[in-house]
């Protein structure tokens, strides 16, 4: 039976409707991520084809060359640069309607590289590796959080074709803005008026419920962090990790903690690599504003969404999302698929 839910946090509603997963289908698609061959820009030895580095981790503390096992460098195509001149804030006035409706493209576009092996996918680095992509994060959160034209930032990983990848090379990217998107705004106002009601974090809240009042959503659990599928996901086994410790500010995390989630990230996305045929997946790092990144209502977590169905005309025209599966058969589906060690 469909069901409408609503998305507490953002006050968004969704269609659960499994009969959808049901339809017959002319077509598949069966585009995996297709690995270029290098080297590419990216590779050891190419420093010099890639924008100029903001951030590194090399071997024995060496301070450049290509013994490096992390990389940022702003990326060469930015959407946003920060070579425009920043208006503060404020409009730039347009002519007619749009009047008010503009601004510089002023902002940070850098690239992660994940590794120095151009072969190598996310899932197949070891754990120290992934753990060194995620101080990488850290350090450039930090950094760009110090620069008070910011007020958000986004750290994001596409990966494959349909998901938005253009290089194969494993990558990542963060952009900071001087202005707040509005799923960022919608957040935020939805967390904090949770907080005002119950005096309560929201996702505190549903780590409790999710653990310990009904376990119909939880995937993996771990000291430090859990995973569930939403109650209402826009996408189907799309899921979110969870730290269990409320923090707000994702910057400041003890690298116990970041290194817990980094080894739950590996899990999941080997989890959905193995139950859905290895497909294209984004990543995103959720983290408070930049400009007000200590607060009570605001949890800092990470969410998952394989691509495997098309946001069509119903989606694009009304905003509403239909989710072929419910997240509670997802659970279970991935809490089944078992991964070998690493």
């Amino acid at each position: 039976m469909s069901e409408l839910r609503s998305d507490m946090i953002v006050n968004r509603w969704v269609i659960i409707s499994p009969r959808r997963g049901a339809r017959p289908h002319d077509y598949k698609n069966d585009e995996r991520a297709k690995m270029q061959p290098g080297p590419c820009a990216f590779c050891p030895n190419h420093e010099h084809e890639t924008g100029p580095e903001t951030f590194a981790i090399r071997e024995d503390g060496k301070l450049r060359g290509p013994c490096w096992r992390v990389r940022v460098v702003a990326n060469k195509y930015p959407a946003v640069a920060t070579d425009v001149e920043s208006s503060d804030g404020l409009c730039v006035y347009s002519n007619g309607v749009f009047e008010g409706c503009k601004l510089p493209g002023f902002g940070s576009h850098e690239v992660v590289v994940e590794t120095p092996d151009h072969y190598k996918t996310f899932t197949q680095l070891p754990m120290a590796q992934i753990e060194d992509v995620f101080k990488a994060y850290q350090a450039r959160v930090t950094c760009l959080s110090q620069d008070k034209r910011f007020k958000f930032v986004q750290v994001f990983k596409n990966h494959g074709n349909a998901a938005g990848a253009s290089m194969s090379h494993s990558h990542s990217q963060i952009i900071a803005l001087p202005v707040v998107t509005k799923s960022m705004e919608e957040a935020v106002a939805g967390t904090k008026s949770y907080f005002e009601r119950t005096h309560r974090c929201v996702l505190c809240d549903i780590i409790h419920q999710d653990l310990v009042t009904c376990r119909d959503r939880l995937v993996a659990e771990s000291p430090f962090c859990i995973a569930v599928c939403p109650y209402a996901p826009c996408f189907p086994h799309e899921t979110w990790i969870l730290p269990r410790t409320h923090n707000s500010n994702f910057a400041t995390v003890p690298a116990d903690q970041i290194n817990g989630a980094a080894k739950m990230l590996k899990t999941l996305l080997l989890k959905m690599e193995k139950a859905f045929h290895l497909p294209p997946y984004n990543f995103m790092l959720h983290t408070a504003l930049l400009d007000d990144c200590h607060v009570p209502y605001y949890h800092w977590y990470i969410r998952i969404v394989p691509h495997l169905i098309t946001v069509a005309g119903f989606e694009l025209g009304s905003g509403c999302y239909i989710n072929p599966v419910s997240p509670e058969d997802s659970a279970q589906l991935l809490s089944n698929t078992n991964v070998d060690d690493y």
